[in-house]
């Protein structure tokens, strides 16, 4: 009879509506994300979700989605229970770094009187993947605007960082050099790639030096300190 009694209680409480019997954190913070901050394989047209360990609402404070160049990626949020979901409104790049910043008077506590403001800004950094074949192919179909190999050296025109302009695309022959004459002087330039693999860089004065290693795709730039301007190439190799 007193064993039936205990069971009957149990049922009754359980059947509470959000009733757990693990504990919750007494601290109002960041759970988890979907996906982790560091992933580099994110894809380039899902949401970003971030839990809490509290049913939230929208407070004041700033939420920021940016991109390695450290602008605006336009976003739409919605908040659902403990979870804030974040997604660009547009399709993100391939081969390109994000960060998202959701600072502690961003969300409030609306669950509890335990916090009302989580206690530390959450920082998410994500990276998309290479190109996959579907960009590789309409790449390969951009209007090419250099077939290295055998043509003179091209100028490339370099843009303040603030400045909106068109990717520009170029096909390049592996285990060729193609040579760009930099828009500047007496630069002072850091480069990337997204594919090492792909294609390496390398400066000499005012002229950049692209080398074809293997066939694939990958987007190159190059930056220079001294002006705050830069260039964005999506290559080829063939």
């Amino acid at each position: 009879m007193k064993r039936a009694f205990v069971t009957l209680i149990l049922a009754v409480i359980l059947a509470i509506p959000n009733f757990s019997l693990a504990a919750k954190s007494p601290i109002f913070d960041v759970q988890t994300s979907t996906p982790i901050s560091g992933v580099s394989d994110f894809p380039v047209n899902q949401a970003i979700t971030i839990k809490f360990t509290r049913n939230i609402g929208r407070g004041t404070g700033v939420i920021n989605f940016k991109d390695r160049y450290w602008r605006d990626i336009p976003f739409t949020e919605e908040i659902q229970g403990d979870t804030l979901i974040i997604k660009s409104v547009n399709k993100l790049e391939y081969n390109h770094l994000y960060t998202i910043e959701v600072f502690p008077d961003a969300v409030k506590n609306i669950e509890d009187n335990s916090e009302n403001y989580f206690r530390d800004k959450f920082v998410l950094s994500i990276s998309t993947p290479y190109f996959n074949q579907e960009e590789f192919a309409k790449l390969k179909k951009a209007e090419v605007l250099s077939m290295i190999g055998t043509q003179k050296p091209i100028t490339l025109q370099l843009f303040h960082e603030s400045t909106a302009y068109p990717g520009q695309a170029h096909i390049l022959q592996k285990d060729l050099s193609a040579i760009y004459i930099l828009s500047t002087t007496n630069g002072n330039y850091k480069l990337w790639t997204s594919n090492p693999q792909v294609a390496s860089l390398q400066t000499k004065g005012d002229t950049l030096i692209v080398n074809g290693l293997n066939t694939g795709a990958a987007q190159i730039a190059v930056r220079n300190l001294v002006d705050n301007t830069k260039v964005v190439l999506n290559v080829v190799v063939q």
